[in-house]
């Protein structure tokens, strides 16, 4: 995730796709205290972040209307606009929600679709689905319009 967000925040291509420089906050709600670890080794292998890219480490519920406004009016305040807002996991943005729960993600797309509505640009929602194969979170695969899935 850090590579892709890393290339759309400096418009340079990703594994041959071309990017749009964009302004990208990455809300880290997972592994939070491990971040500038993996910072530093991003950057030790590729280089430094390009200054576009920000990091937040504040836990938060998107389906919590004040958590929301909270997350809107410092994403504002701090300039960001039209770029990516990255929420990893969604599992951590969505606290106790079922993933293969129609109703639970309908909540979660909901406040991301708020979220984007208030900001521009684009609320990205990371998901690890390998726990739960091979029905991997029906709710999510239903809901989600595109997919990036890693291998090795």
């Amino acid at each position: 995730m850090l590579d892709l967000l890393t290339a759309v925040a400096s418009g340079a291509d990703w594994f041959g796709n071309r990017t749009k420089a964009a302004p990208v906050l990455y809300v880290a709600l997972e592994g939070e205290t491990g971040i500038s670890q993996r910072v530093q080794a991003y950057q030790a292998r590729r280089g430094w972040i390009d200054a576009g890219f920000r990091f937040l480490l504040q836990s938060l519920d998107i389906r919590n209307a004040t958590d929301r406004d909270d997350l809107v009016h410092a994403v504002q305040a701090a300039g960001w606009s039209g770029g990516v807002l990255c929420l990893d996991t969604l599992n951590r943005a969505a606290p106790g929600m079922d993933e293969n729960d129609s109703k639970g993600m309908g909540e979660a797309i909901a406040a991301a679709k708020a979220i984007q509505a208030a900001l521009g640009g684009l609320v990205l929602l990371s998901a690890t689905l390998a726990r739960t194969r091979p029905r991997a979170c029906e709710g999510i695969r239903r809901c989600m319009p595109l997919w990036i899935l890693p291998s090795r």
